[in-house]
């Protein structure tokens, strides 16, 4: 079963709708990748603490975290780059 993907609801889900009516292949693009990130983490055991990782698509960056445990990705900041 993939991870379940969360998004940081004051910060994060704001954007993500912003960027879906601004530039939505963008935002098409940054689903993508989290969901590829979550079956890919599917069979991904670990006992490693939980630390930020992060992609980039275009100028945006995204910042998440992934709790094994919880078979969860955080997805907590979205920045876009000059």
């Amino acid at each position: 079963m993939p991870y379940q993907i969360a998004f940081e609801y004051h910060k994060v889900a704001p954007k993500l709708r912003q960027l879906k009516q601004d530039n939505p292949e963008i935002a098409q693009q940054i689903y993508d990748e989290l969901d590829r990130l979550a079956v890919e983490r599917e069979n991904f055991i670990t006992g490693a603490p939980e630390r930020p990782e992060s992609f980039l698509v275009g100028n945006i960056r995204i910042l998440y975290l992934v709790y094994h445990t919880m078979q969860l990705i955080n997805v907590f900041s979205i920045i876009e780059l000059p």
